[in-house]
């Protein structure tokens, strides 16, 4: 347990002495390096650990701007809040200011050479005690190879705490393999060549297990016209891992094509009931997917203007979204007469919050065959 009061009197000391401890730090810097979004952090593999993308440096000025010294470390950070930061042998102390105040203080220590000790303490809603949180972080070495990481979160005041122990493994060569916390996997480091196997089986996998789980749709709806199957995609990795497989009904398509709809309402898969919605049921497909959804987290690039991107769709949910799009043209080109209730414009795509048909969307998970019953039959445009 922290000594609260010790952080208390940084943080005063820190907004007592602002500007003083602004100046100094930034005339320590010697050079800029900017970037899009974070690209550094204070704590041990943080990027690893929370499945995030360090932002490229961007050649001109951006949102957020390292201040490096001339040890080559950084001094000072300017982004939304400046950020001022001092260091020795023994710790480094990060004093961070948002809108003219003491936002919060970052203090880690070290034992030859080494991070031991690691705490962030948040005074962002006031000073007064009661108001403050924190979080604790202890490093433990096996032969100076960081092998785990024990993190406390105390929320509100200490009122409420939840406990990570993170576990990390090296290949033989001395490289980061994997990281755990709490026993489950966060985090492993598969190569870019790697990724493409595990894209080529996932894919072909969820081929599979798409058809079953399309197969429990059919059962449920024995007396239904389907006129279409929408693979819902939530905009977080676990609803991409698993979505949601949901049915439209061709009765409630009819009434709103009478009611004169627009397009977005006759392809709006949450129009229909909830109660014929499937999901996939093979857990170790999806293991193997969130594998491969790790390393897309990992490299994503969200720059507006990517320079040298890993990934060929630049971000997690861009090769999520199109590997779901190749999926459902598989599924497309199956004769599904027999085993589902379809109707002769039944297709299968992938959906999501922003699913625009006008703006082609629907072509990408359609072959061009079904494309043109549909539009034949009026459903690809407004005039219905």
């Amino acid at each position: 347990m922290i000594d609260k009061e010790y952080y208390f009197s940084l943080c005063k000391d820190a907004e007592l002495n602002q500007e003083m401890y602004i100046e100094q730090a930034k005339s320590q810097k010697v050079r800029w390096e900017y970037a899009e979004w974070k690209r550094y952090d204070t704590t041990p593999f943080w990027f690893e650990r929370n499945l995030e993308p360090r932002s490229p440096i961007k050649d001109s000025v951006a949102s957020l701007a390292y201040g490096f010294n001339k040890n080559g470390e950084i001094c000072f950070i300017q982004s939304r809040q400046e950020e001022c930061i001092d260091r020795n042998e023994e710790r480094m102390i990060n004093r961070r200011y948002s809108n003219g105040k003491v936002d919060s203080i970052e203090e880690l220590i070290f034992i030859d050479g080494l991070p031991v000790k690691y705490v962030e303490f948040i005074v962002r809603n006031g000073m007064n005690p009661g108001q403050e949180w924190h979080f604790e972080e202890d490093y433990v070495y096996d032969d100076k190879k960081l092998v785990e990481i024990k993190r406390n979160e105390f929320w509100y005041a200490g009122n409420s705490i939840r406990t990570r122990e993170i576990q990390i493994e090296y290949d033989e060569t001395g490289n980061i393999a994997w990281i755990k916390e709490n026993g489950e996997m966060k985090y492993r480091n598969i190569s870019d060549e790697h990724a493409r196997q595990i894209r080529d089986e996932v894919k072909k996998e969820l081929i599979d297990e798409s058809i079953g789980t399309i197969k429990k749709i059919g059962a449920k709806l024995q007396d239904n016209q389907i006129c279409f199957i929408g693979i819902y995609l939530h905009d977080e990795p676990f609803g991409v891992v698993d979505p949601i497989f949901h049915p439209g009904l061709q009765s409630i398509r009819d009434e709103q094509i009478e009611a004169e709809e627009d397009l977005w309402t006759i392809w709006n898969a949450g129009e229909h009931p909830v109660q014929n919605q499937e999901a996939l049921s093979n857990d170790q497909l999806k293991e193997k997917f969130q594998m491969l959804m790790q390393y897309w987290q990992k490299n994503s690039d969200w720059s507006n203007e990517p320079q040298n991107p890993v990934l060929i769709h630049n971000t997690w949910w861009g090769e999520s979204k199109a590997l779901w799009q190749e999926v459902a043209m598989e599924l497309n080109k199956l004769n599904w007469d027999g085993v589902l209730p379809v109707t002769e414009t039944f297709v299968i795509y992938a959906d999501g919050e922003a699913f625009d048909v006008a703006g082609g969307d629907l072509s990408k998970s359609v072959p061009d065959d079904k494309l043109r019953i549909l539009e034949s039959k009026g459903l690809l445009s407004d005039r219905i």
